[in-house]
């Protein structure tokens, strides 16, 4: 290891503290507000940025009756004071606390979740399901998305 001694003490403190004060203002501000607006991305390979509009569904894949989405993030010591805010289908449904559990509806037969860290950066698992009229699915996530 390179560096200078005290330095990785430093760094977790420094994680642990803009963590936190990341997560209380996500966290009061994120999951009061649903939010559909472009999305930002960036290429891997050449770094060109764009934006991009939540896509709506086809007409033909529209439910009859809602179905609601249990969306659990998993309890962990590491990332406890971590925002991570959940988007379904594009939009921004809001933080989740570490442990705790929200409720969300859809009216789209195909769905994409993901999930990002205080900074809009996603983790790499994408969790994609097919939703039925009047059902409910349940996710579990921990980093990544977990059945």
């Amino acid at each position: 290891m390179n560096g200078k001694a005290g330095s990785m003490g430093k760094e977790i403190a420094g994680v642990f503290l803009g963590g936190a004060i990341a997560n209380l203002a996500v966290s009061n501000s994120a999951s009061k507000n649903v939010e559909t607006v472009p999305l930002t991305y960036t290429c891997k390979n050449c770094k060109h940025k764009f934006q991009s509009f939540p896509l709506a569904a086809q007409q033909e894949d529209i439910l009859a009756t809602p179905c609601t989405i249990s969306f659990t993030r998993v309890s962990s010591f590491v990332g406890a004071l971590v925002a991570q805010v959940v988007y379904l289908n594009g939009v921004n449904c809001g933080a989740v606390k570490n442990g705790n559990t929200i409720t969300l509806q859809t009216s789209n037969r195909w769905n994409t979740m993901f999930v990002t860290d205080q900074y809009g950066v996603a983790f790499k698992s994408v969790y994609r399901f097919e939703a039925v009229p009047g059902g409910t699915v349940a996710v579990r996530f921990k980093r990544k998305f977990v059945e």
